[in-house]
């Protein structure tokens, strides 16, 4: 029950007030796709969608609801463009200079309208994609690919809008192609550039070699030195312990043999 039925109302004793529903307002630039419409006899076509065009206000009836809210008028510039494809099969009535023609779609066909306009799609279409023209300088290029024949071309030096059947392809370069476009981006173009390059790679690498062969050889002399040193030590010790025996069993002997003052003298003797 709307304004349009009665200015106040007054529930029943067998009613109940559910909610108050507010009133859908459309402006000239917007629209809606309404899901589930009520009928002229007043029933839900349950599994439709309509669509709706401002300015226009009205209330959602039962069941009903707004599929993505209020949406804005589609305006397209001169380089932009959009991909449609048909959801079913419906007849377009096309507005020319010439005079009006009907065209009929297909579903599952694909086509694209171009700005500037404003475009609002029925509930017949979808929208696949928004379509920008690729700008291209004398030295840039893209590849495109037909999805129908699966043909591949190249586009350079201008600009360029992909047409419903075609999508950017991305080629593999050979490695040899490759490979002069990395040189050509890190500025080696000629082969004076080439030679300096692998002079100034030949220095480093000889300066990192020397550097790499002075550091193991001061670390072998460190090693050797320290091996001498260690010999040295073991040799004079054992040496020590020889004569520290030697001299033991010498006075040992002249105990056995002679007296104190001659072991006394003995071992100044061993001793010098």
């Amino acid at each position: 029950m709307t304004i349009k039925d009665t200015d106040t109302h007054i529930p029943d004793v067998y009613d109940i007030v559910v909610g108050t529903v507010n009133a859908v307002v459309l402006n000239n630039r917007q629209f809606c796709y309404i899901l589930d419409p009520v009928d002229e006899s007043g029933k839900n076509q349950f599994g439709r969608k309509e669509l709706k065009k401002g300015e226009a206000t009205f209330f959602l009836k039962p069941f009903e609801r707004l599929e993505k809210g209020i949406q804005d008028v589609i305006v397209l510039a001169d380089d932009e463009a959009l991909l449609l494809k048909a959801v079913e099969n419906f007849v377009e009535t096309v507005k020319s200079k010439s005079g009006d023609t009907e065209r009929v779609y297909k579903a599952g066909e694909k086509w694209m309208i171009y700005g500037p306009c404003d475009f609002i799609p029925s509930v017949k279409i979808d929208i696949i994609e928004r379509r920008k023209t690729i700008p291209l300088d004398e030295n840039e290029g893209v590849y495109i690919r037909d999805t129908i024949t699966g043909e591949i071309k190249a586009e350079i030096g201008k600009s360029y809008m992909l047409k419903p059947q075609e999508v950017l392809y991305s080629l593999e370069l050979p490695p040899i192609v490759d490979e002069l476009v990395n040189q050509q981006l890190y500025g080696v173009r000629n082969e004076r550039d080439k030679s300096s390059v692998k002079a100034v790679s030949r220095d480093t690498l000889g300066l990192l070699l020397l550097e790499f062969l002075i550091t193991r050889l001061f670390r072998f002399i460190i090693i050797r030195l320290v091996s001498i040193g260690l010999c040295l030590d073991l040799i004079g010790l054992c040496y020590c312990l020889m004569r520290t025996s030697l001299l033991l069993n010498c006075l040992e002997d002249c105990r056995r043999q002679k007296g104190e003052l001659e072991t006394f003298h003995c071992c100044l003797d061993l001793t010098l």
